[in-house]
């Protein structure tokens, strides 16, 4: 009589279990940092488009501006147009009764300058802001094209202008 017996050893089953468990936490530790890398370049993405967005409306609104005024606080007066940063450090649009938010994301830091170059002057804007665990800064010029007699300025937090 042949003692031939099918089946797995308490050994064979043991060994087998641990390389499954070794083989399952490979994959899905790989699965957790891919979600976490994707997670992590969408807010950066999602951060940049919206500083770039914002720099993008402020360039085209002010390139062609008649009258520009840099100031340190918000104070309303008719017939111009505005751009700063609210208490919420949210950037504001405004203009007459029309209010539009720039931007979804905080920011961490803002200003507005004014660059004198002969009888040019360059609009300096700097946008920092931050989204999780990242941040982003969008520095950049405009040339005012119709703008000739300005003082240079430095930090301001309001753009009064008229178009």
């Amino acid at each position: 009589m042949s003692n031939n017996r099918r089946g797995f050893t308490l050994i064979e089953l043991v060994v087998a279990i641990g390389i499954l468990v070794m083989v399952l936490s490979f994959i899905f530790s790989s699965l957790f940092f891919g979600m976490k890398t994707f997670s992590k370049s969408d807010s950066q993405y999602q951060l940049q488009s919206e500083l770039r967005f914002a720099a993008d409306f402020i360039v085209k609104e002010l390139r062609n501006a008649s009258v520009l005024t840099l100031l340190d606080s918000f104070v309303k007066e008719q017939g111009y147009h505005y751009i700063y940063v609210n208490n919420n450090n949210q950037l504001i649009y405004e203009f007459n009764t029309e209010k539009k938010q720039l931007t979804s994301i905080v920011l961490n830091a803002s200003s507005f300058g004014l660059l004198k170059n002969g009888t040019r002057n360059r609009l300096t804007i700097a946008l920092r802001g931050g989204l999780k665990d990242q941040s982003y800064d969008v520095t950049t010029e405009v040339l005012l094209n119709n703008i000739f007699d300005m003082g240079a300025a430095s930090n301001k937090k309001v753009i009064k202008y008229k178009k």
